[in-house]
């Protein structure tokens, strides 16, 4: 047999639950010549091994190898050692926090380093895992945008069962759960349909099941899902507005991803409740202040979308308001028309909501930062370098790490780190739109609207876990819980 056999029957024996067969191929390979194929085939079985039994030793061993194959060959192998700090996250779980170069950050860094790299093919396993990873961060919203990715080109049973989980726990967070539970069971349903479905994967998606249909009774779960949410024939603006908002997911709500019913129009999010000390001025005191917060960045929300979608709404003729403005011809194919400084400005009012979702952590966690001095950037550290400051160290909120994360992500970040630069040219400096790109820093009219739209999705992403934020810290003060209550039952996936 040769060793593509053998590590192929090693693969077939952990997705049908034969553990000890699979470490009997594997030292097989140990006894092996350490060629480069061995080494890449025993670090892939170690860390796959380990993962699944449970043995943090094999996953270390792994690690360990595919670290110097990258350093002594170069080869890539980002993919396996993204895998293994995932799977050790698995059984260290330690707040996102608490370390420096989370396993968890090291996990989403390599994998999106990997979609960059085989862009724009979708690698199912690759996106599984980088959306579970966003997951155990707290990320939920971009999670399911994830898995909905796979599953708009392949109907893979492992995206299926994943994205249910993710679903039923996004149910807690809805004011119409109905529908996202329902959309959790078809899942489970559709990916048990699949007879090549793991064996772990089969028995997870029967519980959840099971868990289900205690909540929901058959008449309900029967009923067919409506199909999504029919668009406006975009006769005037608001038509167009609601439509652009629908198809780039750009409401400020939780049903919004669903998009299945009337819920999925409007900004009806709001916090649950919120427990803050009363003052006897009622300029001083703590709900109203942190309601006003709320409330601004809502509206900064809003009038930041709205500069965007009317820059992309062509029905009215916007040339009047710059006909007596006179621009000088710059000779590099720079654009200077009202649309493109809308554009601008929504971009720049977008980025700064950030800072002001910083502001509010400040003082609904009571970090005691002066106002002088807080921003997106450092309201996570003391004022002494990079230590995360100690009034949430130890704060195990999903609403908050997904922030910080979405933080690193625009500081450090292979996809998002870009934005950060834009948002700096258009404050600081200057930024050239044109129709041809002449510089490295030069934006094309196309991208830039592109960009302006992740960036809007990013910040309404921000919004919604800030929300989640709160109504998880005022559990956490009400019920003296540690992180939300939510019923957990992981599918990791198994590399084949």
């Amino acid at each position: 047999m040769t060793n593509e056999d053998l590590f192929y029957k090693a693969y077939s024996y952990l997705n049908n639950g034969q553990i000890d067969l699979s470490k009997e191929i594997l030292d097989e390979f140990r006894e092996k010549e350490e060629t480069i194929d061995i080494k890449l085939k025993k670090g892939a079985l170690l860390i796959d091994i380990g993962s699944i039994s449970n043995n943090e030793s094999y996953v270390d061993e792994g690690i360990k190898i595919f670290e110097e194959l990258k350093e002594t060959t170069g080869i890539n192998v980002n993919y396996n050692l993204a895998n293994a700090y995932y799977a050790k996250f698995l059984f260290n779980r330690t707040n996102y926090l608490t370390k420096d170069n989370h396993l968890l950050f090291k996990a989403k860094k390599l994998y999106k380093g990997e979609i960059i790299r085989t862009s724009p093919q979708i690698n199912p396993e690759l996106y599984i895992n980088l959306a579970n990873t966003y997951d155990y961060i707290g990320r939920t919203i971009d999670s399911l945008d994830l898995y909905e990715k796979v599953l708009n080109v392949y109907p893979d049973s492992r995206a299926l069962v994943n994205k249910g989980i993710t679903l039923y726990k996004y149910s807690f967070f809805t004011n119409s759960p109905l529908i996202i539970l329902k959309d959790a069971y078809n899942c489970f349903k559709l990916a048990l349909e699949d007879s090549d479905l793991y064996f772990d994967l089969r028995d997870i998606s029967e519980k959840y099941i099971g868990i289900i249909e205690d909540e929901l009774n058959e008449g309900i779960l029967n009923q067919e899902i409506n199909n999504a949410l029919e668009r406006f024939p975009e006769d005037n603006f608001e038509e167009f507005m609601v439509n652009f908002c629908l198809d780039n997911k750009l409401y400020l709500n939780l049903c919004n991803f669903c998009q299945r019913c009337e819920n999925s129009i409007g900004d009806s999010i709001v916090i649950d409740n919120m427990i803050v000390k009363t003052k006897n001025e009622l300029k001083d005191d703590s709900f109203l202040i942190l309601s006003s917060y709320l409330n601004q960045i809502k509206m900064d929300y809003v009038s930041a979308r709205f500069l965007l979608i009317l820059s992309q709404y062509e029905d009215i003729n916007l040339d009047f308001i710059t006909k007596n403005v006179h621009i000088t011809n710059t000779l590099n194919y720079e654009e200077n028309d009202i649309r493109i400084q809308l554009l601008k400005n929504s971009f720049t009012s977008l980025f700064n909501i950030l800072d002001k979702i910083a502001f509010f952590i400040n003082d609904y966690l009571e970090i005691g930062k002066s106002t002088k001095n807080v921003d997106f950037r450092n309201i996570w550290f003391n004022s002494k370098g990079k230590k995360i400051n100690k009034n949430i160290e130890y704060l195990n909120n999903s609403g908050l790490n997904a922030l910080y994360d979405i933080y690193l992500d625009l500081e450090y970040g292979n996809e998002n780190g870009y934005l950060r630069n834009i948002r700096n040219n258009l404050t600081h400096n200057f930024l050239r739109i044109s129709f041809i790109k002449i510089n490295e820093d030069d934006k094309t009219i196309g991208v830039f609207t592109k960009d302006t739209i992740e960036l809007a999705k990013i910040v309404k992403n921000s919004i919604i876990y800030l929300i989640r934020l709160v109504n998880v810290h005022e559990d956490f003060k009400s019920k003296n819980m540690v992180e939300d209550n939510i019923p957990h039952l992981y599918a990791d996936i198994i590399k084949l």
